[in-house]
């Protein structure tokens, strides 16, 4: 049985660093949050998240710790503030 080769697929490059990349999407959760960014941050927990990983996560402030920002199949930009609240209390 014969398969066509697949064209290679480009990756796209917006030009940006990783940290620009990383602060754009903050801002953005931030702002859908009402929160400042200052309160929003990406890296290590320090401990296993609560779905069990251990990689970077999205954290937020929250009720005075930084906590996990919780998870959305749809990306953390679909996060509400409804979303803390339940994952947490």
């Amino acid at each position: 049985m014969f398969f066509p080769k697949r064209k290679r697929s480009r990756k796209r490059d917006s030009g940006k660093r990783p940290d620009a990349i990383i602060d754009e999407i903050r801002q953005q959760i931030a702002a859908n949050l009402g929160m400042d960014p200052c309160d929003i941050r990406y890296g290590n927990l320090g401990r296993c998240g609560k779905l069990g990983t251990t990689d970077p996560h999205w954290l937020v402030f929250y009720r005075g710790q930084w906590r996990e920002l919780p998870w959305h199949f749809d990306g953390p930009l679909l996060v509400t503030r409804q979303h803390i609240s339940q994952w947490y209390d």
